[in-house]
């Protein structure tokens, strides 16, 4: 069986696959992913089970809008439910997790607190330098104003 991409009709949004009327579609997945139904609805037949799980096996309508959580080793059987018209439908894979060694982990938020580190010290340097010349300003006795020239006392 061909499946076929979305076509320009307002029906079929970009990610959609069509399952042509009178056809069925066995998806088997390889990972978990999630079975989204775009238009029109299905039959499915749903068979489990993993092993050390419960079977899951279970006939399903599903309307647009609806969508079914599948597991690795699920089998599920689909095709379209209202005679002579087509289902679409899409297939989201669940988002595999990607582990990032500790050391790169760590990297940036190290080098970020080396430079805000450094950063700080010039700014405990710089105050305190600060805090020097006010307590010597402080602590130095006011000078006398010398007398101005001409200003001298009257006696009279």
């Amino acid at each position: 069986m061909t499946l076929h991409p979305p076509r320009n009709t307002p029906s079929a949004a970009a990610g959609n696959w069509q399952l042509p009327a009178g056809r069925a579609l066995a998806l088997e997945p390889r990972r978990p992913g999630r079975l989204h139904v775009a238009r029109g609805a299905v039959w499915a037949t749903l068979h489990g089970p993993l092993s050390g799980q419960p079977d899951r096996s279970q006939d399903l309508m599903l309307q647009a809008g609806d969508s079914l959580a599948l597991r690795r080793g699920d089998r599920l059987v689909m095709e379209p439910l209202q005679r002579g018209e087509p289902a679409w439908f899409r297939w989201d894979p669940a988002p595999v997790p990607v582990r990032v060694p500790a050391a790169q982990a760590l990297g940036e938020p190290w080098a970020q607190l080396r430079a805000a580190g450094g950063l700080a010290g010039h700014a405990l340097v710089a105050l305190a330098a600060g805090l020097v010349r006010v307590a010597l300003t402080a602590a130095r006795p006011a000078a006398a104003s010398p007398p101005v020239a001409g200003c001298g006392s009257v006696h009279g």
